[in-house]
C-alpha cells in the first residue's frame, strides 16, 4: 500500500500525505476491473477540480494497475469531513491536509510513515519539504509551494520622483530606507505624505506598502530578519 500510496503522491505532483493503510485505521483499497484504487482528496475551485481530474485521468489511461479517484471537498469542510471518514475507517488513501493539521493527524495514528517510500538513490522531495513527527519519521511533504516577491508600480515612483528599488541585493534597502519610501509614496487626499504637516490619516488615498497579513507570509518577514516562530 505504501509503494501504491507513492505513485499517487509521485505521478499526480499534487499530493502533500499519505494517510496510514493499516488494517487499524481504514479499509483496504478496493479492486475494480483488476485495478486497484486509490482515493485521492482535495480542496480547490472548479477550475482546480479541472486540471487535478485530468492529471489523475492521464495517469489512469498510462496503465491498468490502479485507478486513482479524486474526490474535491470544500475547503471549510475539509477537516470535519475528515474526522467524519475517520471516525467511520473510510479515510482516503492519500491527499492534501492544511499544514496545521498534519502534525495533529500524525499524533492520532492517522498518517503513514513516508520514511522509507523512496529507495536509496532515486529522486525525492527535498529534505526542506518534509513534515516530520517527534520520532522524526516523514510524514507528509509539503506540495503547491510558493516564494514571496516584492514588486513595486514604477508609475507611482514616478510621480513621486523616487529611485526605483535597488535590483542588486549589495544595495538592498535597510528596513528604515523600505518605511521612509513607503511614507513617502502614501498621500492623503490632499496629497500630502506622513512626513508633511497636515497629513489626514483617516483619509489616505495611496498607500506606500502593502504586507500581507496571511501568518505564513508573516514568517518569511520574521526568518529574513533572524527571527521565526
Amino acid at each position: 500500500m505504501k509503494k501504491i500510496a507513492v505513485l499517487c503522491v509521485v505521478l499526480l505532483l499534487v499530493c502533500s500525505f499519505a494517510f496510514a493503510t493499516g488494517a487499524s485505521q481504514q479499509q483496504q483499497p478496493q479492486q475494480q476491473q483488476g485495478r486497484t484504487v486509490i482515493t485521492f482528496s482535495f480542496w480547490g475551485t472548479p477550475e482546480e477540480w479541472a486540471v487535478t481530474q485530468a492529471t489523475a485521468d492521464r495517469f489512469n489511461n498510462s496503465q491498468n494497475r490502479i485507478e486513482v479517484m479524486a474526490r474535491q471537498i470544500a475547503w471549510e469542510a475539509y477537516v470535519p469531513t475528515l474526522n467524519t471518514m475517520a471516525a467511520a475507517n473510510r479515510l482516503p488513501d492519500c491527499g492534501m491536509m492544511m499544514e496545521a493539521r498534519v502534525l495533529e493527524f500524525a499524533n492520532n495514528g492517522l498518517l503513514a510513515d513516508m520514511s522509507n517510500m523512496y529507495p536509496a538513490g532515486s529522486a525525492k522531495p527535498l529534505d526542506s519539504l518534509a513534515f516530520k513527527g517527534p520520532d522524526g519519521k516523514v510524514i507528509a511533504y509539503s506540495t503547491a509551494n510558493e516564494i514571496l516577491l516584492l514588486y513595486y508600480n514604477r508609475a507611482m515612483f514616478d510621480r513621486a520622483n523616487i529611485p526605483y528599488p535597488p535590483n542588486n541585493v549589495a544595495n538592498a534597502w535597510t528596513w528604515d530606507q523600505f518605511v521612509d519610501v513607503a511614507k513617502r509614496l502614501t498621500l492623503d487626499a490632499n496629497g500630502r505624505t506622513p512626513n508633511d504637516a497636515g497629513f489626514d490619516r483617516n483619509r489616505i488615498q495611496q498607500y506606500g506598502a502593502m504586507v500581507d497579513n496571511l501568518t505564513w507570509q508573516l514568517e518569511v518577514w520574521a526568518l529574513s530578519n533572524g527571527g521565526g516562530f
